[in-house]
């Protein structure tokens, strides 16, 4: 007898599952967010580092500058010398230069710094200066030139400004507590509501020089000031201070004369 072969039915093609798709997709994703997690720490991380590294940078520049503006100050020179800019670079870093000397004995030497009548051959140059509210006492500025500079504001007691040339320089505001100026060219030099107790102004030359509303006036001295009695200074009580004609056939404005004749 034959055996009855039993016929295999067909095999169904496996249908794609949709969890196994949807699983795979999930699993696509979390490899992307992670990588994309992982690519912003390190990016943030490297990006923190160089700004440290840059703040660290920046100050060394700095601290850099800072260092050469004290060196500006010190070193011995005379005439335009990059003072002025030493001086307001380190106002704006906020630094106290009390006690700092760009007198013209230090600075020319003192073979050419006249203790008698306070006069240089060759004064360092702080024209034009930017200097309001700098913080400057007990500093030592004899003979220097500081032509239309602008103090406003400033620290300056004790401060030194015999035989300087002050003129049209600002003060206004100023604490000048026993700050000297004998002998100094303080020709329309501006002290409105400064503070000048027990300033020194022995000799000063003071022609239009303004006083409006300073403090401490009548504890100042005055003993040898003087002006032009066409160019008086204002809001000083005349008495206090010489003044002198001028004629032009004799005399030069800046030159106190060898006879003063009211």
């Amino acid at each position: 007898m034959h055996k009855e072969t039993v016929p295999i039915p067909p095999q169904e093609a496996p249908q794609n599952n949709p969890r196994t798709k949807s699983s795979k997709w999930a699993q696509f994703e979390r490899i992307v967010l992670m990588a994309t997690f992982v690519s912003i720490v390190l990016g943030t991380v490297t990006f923190l580092i160089d700004i440290e590294d840059r703040n660290a940078a920046r100050a060394d520049l700095k601290s850099d500058a800072i260092n050469r503006a004290w060196s500006s100050l010190a070193t011995q020179a005379v005439g335009n010398s990059g003072k002025v800019e030493a001086i307001e670079y380190l106002k704006t870093q906020d630094r106290n230069m009390s006690g700092i000397d760009v007198s013209c004995a230090k600075m020319d030497g003192p073979e050419n710094w006249d203790t008698n009548t306070f006069r240089c051959k060759a004064p360092v140059f702080l024209q034009f200066g930017a200097f309001s509210d700098i913080k400057m006492d007990n500093a030592n500025l004899n003979g220097a030139d500081l032509t239309c500079s602008v103090l406003d504001n400033a620290s300056l007691k004790m401060t030194k400004f015999n035989g300087a040339r002050l003129v049209e320089t600002s003060f206004k505001d100023v604490d000048l507590e026993k700050a000297e100026f004998q002998r100094g060219n303080l020709e329309d030099a501006d002290f409105t509501r400064a503070d000048v107790t027990n300033a020194d102004f022995t000799g000063a030359f003071l022609s239009k020089a303004t006083f409006k509303d300073a403090i401490g006036l009548s504890t100042a001295l005055f003993d040898g000031a003087w002006a032009w009695k066409d160019q008086m200074p204002v809001n000083l009580n005349a008495k206090w201070i010489h003044s002198c004609s001028f004629d032009d056939r004799l005399h030069q404005r800046h030159i106190l004369p060898d006879i003063c004749k009211p």
